[in-house]
């Protein structure tokens, strides 16, 4: 297999200054924020301005912003609140900008009577869209951003060359900081193969299709590929929807799943945070985004 291309060194030069303003003009949000807030608004000062950040920032950034919102023993919980904007709320491009990206055969077969692609969600890599098929189906299309490529790619370089100068340093010396920037660049690369996803999910659907009030929604075939995943549209997918007294027996099935993808399946979503875990009103769970999974091991 021939090796992925390489951002240029002017793509690298255009990120690297891109990265720096973006957090110099961080900075000074930051110090006008700190300076003009009473002192107890000032650490949700703070979480605004690291969200608003990381999201300006990118792809990899907001995935380590992500990591950070579940951290509810490093992070206050209000911060972690003002993190978890990152999952699904970013801005989503607009329909027609996406849609040139769109197989010819689906845009063929959308019925141009029920509003066309509506946007539903937006995370860091991908943006999700509902429409309504000819058929009579309604879907969720789910489409790769179109800078995440390069961003990712260029991010990953430059996060790996930091790596490399960090190790010089006497006290960092032993720690695999390459290695685990390679890991985390490899895992959010696999993330931007949307056809690749498109098989995780029929992976786990089938896998865990015997587990009561756990659902995992179903591939539509003949339209994903690598930047475009179609998929069976599941109403009622928002945060907070379920009411206390189900979100217990929600949380007991979204356990089961992972216990059954643990030990049983050996095949696993690895990045089940409260933006692709859905507790539903009556009590089951809806697991979504299967872009980063792992087969522990060969089924025998």
């Amino acid at each position: 297999m021939a090796a992925e291309p390489g951002p240029t060194r002017a793509q690298l030069a255009w990120r690297t200054a891109t990265i720096v303003a973006v957090l110099l003009g961080a900075l000074v949000r930051l110090l006008v924020g700190l300076v003009l807030r009473r002192p107890d608004r000032r650490p949700d000062t703070m979480a605004v301005v690291a969200a608003d950040t990381l999201r300006r920032l990118g792809p990899a950034f907001v995935k380590a912003g992500q990591l950070l919102s579940t951290r509810v023993d490093v992070l206050p919980a209000a911060a972690c609140a003002r993190l978890s904007v990152l999952y699904d709320r970013l801005p989503a491009p607009r329909a027609r900008d996406v849609e040139p990206d769109l197989p010819a055969r689906l845009l063929a077969d959308l019925d141009p009577g029920h509003g066309g692609l509506v946007p539903v969600a937006a995370g860091s890599i991908a943006c999700v869209y509902r429409a309504r098929l000819r058929d009579g189906r309604t879907v969720a299309i789910k489409v790769r951003r179109p800078e995440a490529d390069r961003l990712v790619r260029c991010d990953v370089r430059l996060l790996n060359a930091v790596a490399a100068l960090a190790q010089r340093w006497p006290s960092l010396r032993g720690v695999p900081l390459a290695d685990m920037v390679d890991q985390v660049g490899q895992s959010i690369r696999q993330q931007l193969d949307l056809a690749r996803e498109a098989a995780a999910l029929r992976s786990l659907r089938e896998n865990l299709v015997g587990l009561d009030g756990v659902r995992v929604p179903a591939v539509v075939d003949g339209y994903t590929g690598t930047g475009v995943l179609v998929m069976e549209f599941v109403e009622g997918l928002r945060r907070g929807a379920a009411p206390s007294a189900s979100d217990r027996e929600a949380t007991l099935r979204a356990l089961q799943a992972a216990y059954h993808m643990l030990f049983l399946d050996g095949f696993v979503h690895c990045d089940l945070h409260p933006g692709n875990v859905y507790p539903m009103p009556d009590g089951s769970v809806v697991i979504v985004d299967a872009g980063f999974s792992r087969r522990l091991s060969e089924p025998a």
